[in-house]
């Protein structure tokens, strides 16, 4: 994910208004591209429909943080090989074609769908020189980009990475001058893009205060290590100065040493005294990385962030943790037996 500097997806339906219209469109791209009148059972096109919007949800849902091109057709398009059958219409309209990416840009080539990698014929020259532009950025930005990604390697499966790829971050649009493109983000000057607060907001009411803790009970003969648990609330305890608080970003404390020194021990105790300190605590196995997509998909149903019944993955649901913990919060997050990648 971290090498992927850019996306080009061209006259590519996502989703549209309703289910009725997307399995017409779905069949009416299949004729198109084939010059075939399809008798595919409608059954079978609904089937594979499903699995379409499915994927398109799920690239939705990871928010993913990298500049993306979506470029759709103006021109209505034949889709139908039997003469007295034609009918021209726009295949994949721009409400169809958005994937509502941070860094989407949206244009559009005057072309027909069956004329989609043909932009120079494209009337007028429309939307030719914002692809060329965004093609140009895109590839004089990739090492810079892939180098602020990489910054933070270190913290990929335990923290939210100021540069990652998935992070949920709202960018302010820009417009390309076109009479019929739509919004965009600029690509020039990577290092000046900040994380700001991810839009992870919900209509449902979280499950707060909420702790995760795996119900261990309290070491009874626990004792000493006062140095250190006063180090950690030093670091990692919320402020009491509310304009302080709310400017502070992620913090992070790491207790190293070799096996049987009690480090998970301290950490724990340190989560018994200062329980009332955070709104929300979480305790997760972070050996191996199956283990903490378990632990996001958990967390998110637990703390409220998704339904059960609208579960959809476990790679949306870690995208949709880190996005929510992104966010200035008194929570607690503890990471037991974490190994650097690689």
């Amino acid at each position: 994910m971290n090498a992927i500097v850019g996306v080009v997806f061209l006259s590519t339906p996502h989703r549209y208004s309703d289910k009725t219209t997307n399995l017409m469109r779905f069949r009416d791209v299949l004729e198109a591209t084939t010059g075939r009148n399809l008798k595919i059972p409608n059954a079978h096109i609904e089937q594979e429909g499903a699995i379409l919007l499915d994927l398109a949800d799920r690239f939705e849902g990871i928010s993913f943080r990298t500049p993306l091109l979506s470029a759709y057709k103006l021109r209505e398009s034949k889709n139908s090989s039997i003469t007295l059958l034609q009918k021209y219409q726009q295949l994949v309209n721009r409400e169809a074609y958005s994937t509502n990416a941070p860094m989407e840009t949206v244009i559009s080539l005057n072309l027909q769908h069956q004329d989609t990698c043909l932009f120079t014929k494209s009337v007028g020259s429309e939307g030719v020189p914002e692809l060329s532009k965004f093609i140009y950025e895109t590839l004089q930005s990739a090492v810079h980009l892939v180098a602020l990604r990489l910054e933070e390697q270190e913290y990929k499966y335990a923290t939210i990475s100021a540069y990652s790829p998935t992070i949920i971050d709202q960018l302010e649009p820009t417009e390309w001058p076109s009479n019929k493109a739509t919004e965009g983000t600029s690509l020039s000057g990577f290092e000046l893009i900040y994380p700001t607060a991810p839009n992870t907001e919900i209509g449902r009411p979280l499950h707060l205060p909420c702790f995760l803790l795996n119900t261990h009970s309290a070491n009874e003969d626990f004792c000493g290590r006062e140095d250190i648990l006063k180090r950690l609330a030093a670091e990692l305890l919320p402020s009491k100065n509310i304009v302080i608080a709310s400017g502070t970003g992620l913090r992070q404390f790491a207790l190293c040493g070799f096996r049987g020194i009690r480090k998970t021990e301290i950490a724990r105790e340190f989560s018994r005294r200062h329980k009332a300190s955070f709104n929300t605590i979480f305790w997760v196995i972070a050996d191996k990385i199956a283990k903490l997509d378990h632990y996001y998909q958990e967390i998110s149903l637990v703390l409220g962030l998704e339904d059960p019944s609208e579960y959809k993955s476990q790679v949306v649901s870690r995208e949709i943790v880190k996005g929510w913990l992104s966010n200035p919060r008194k929570y607690l997050s503890g990471s037991d037996e974490f190994v650097q990648p690689g």
